[in-house]
């Protein structure tokens, strides 16, 4: 897998309830490793694929 650098689109969601609010960031759509970094014991990056809209 590569890497690219983009600008991320982001938008906050705040029709669940009034004291909930998501923010989200837009995914284009291809594979990537979903994870997180640092120590977390027993973790594994996944492969992931997000669908396109084309």
């Amino acid at each position: 897998m590569s890497r690219r650098g983009s600008q991320a689109q982001n938008f906050i969601e705040n029709h669940l309830r009034d004291e909930v609010t998501l923010e989200m960031v837009f995914i284009p759509g291809g594979r990537f490793l979903m994870g997180s970094p640092g120590n977390v014991e027993n973790f594994a990056y996944r492969k992931t694929t997000a669908p396109s809209d084309d």
